[in-house]
């Protein structure tokens, strides 16, 4: 089992970023994976997932944009600086829009994911002088234009979501053939 962080957005601020990061946070535990969900404005939560990164108890943490750049130690330093927990970022814009903040923070394992295929390579275009320990176009949505299957052929990439169980819709996660079966059947 998966111990991990989900760093939010604090209730009340920013209902969609709120909204995404809970969302985020309540499908991992659905699949099996022990959350401590990190709202920016809870200081014993971000103290208390930073202690555990430290001692060794989370395998990774995830967040919007560049959610934990603002964790300093005493020094002033990222806290991410020399933890070897990897950060997920999930950009929830292009790369060069201002509003998804510094992610050239100081993360010695930084991982983006992009919600458009066309932002890959921007990323190693407008930041050459960071070294990402991986890259992936994440789509969240359905574009507009419909559903292009070779975008996400031969991925085993898992992507979260409201599925309609019956009566009900229950936020999940899962895997991108799910995913396209759900697509063809709308």
């Amino acid at each position: 089992m998966k111990n991990i962080i989900v760093y939010g957005c604090e209730e009340g601020r920013h209902p969609t970023l709120e909204l995404i990061s809970r969302e985020i946070a309540t499908s991992f535990e659905e699949i099996g994976c022990n959350v401590l969900y990190c709202p920016f404005n809870d200081s014993d939560k971000i103290q208390e997932g930073y202690y555990k990164m430290q001692d060794g108890e989370i395998d990774f943490s995830i967040g919007l944009n560049n959610f934990p750049s603002g964790m300093l130690n005493d020094k002033g330093e990222s806290c991410y600086k020399n933890l070897d927990v990897p950060y997920v970022s999930i950009l929830l814009d292009a790369p060069y829009n201002p509003t998804i903040g510094n992610i050239l923070f100081n993360c010695k394992n930084h991982f983006i994911c992009v919600l458009y295929k066309s932002h890959l390579s921007l990323i190693d275009e407008l930041f050459p002088q960071k070294k990402f320990i991986g890259k992936m176009f994440l789509p969240l949505a359905v574009m507009a234009g419909g559903v292009d299957d070779d975008i996400f052929l031969g991925s085993d990439l898992m992507m979260y979501g409201k599925v309609k169980d019956k009566h009900t819709w229950k936020n999940r996660a899962m895997s991108v053939i799910e995913v396209l079966d759900i697509l063809r059947s709308v």
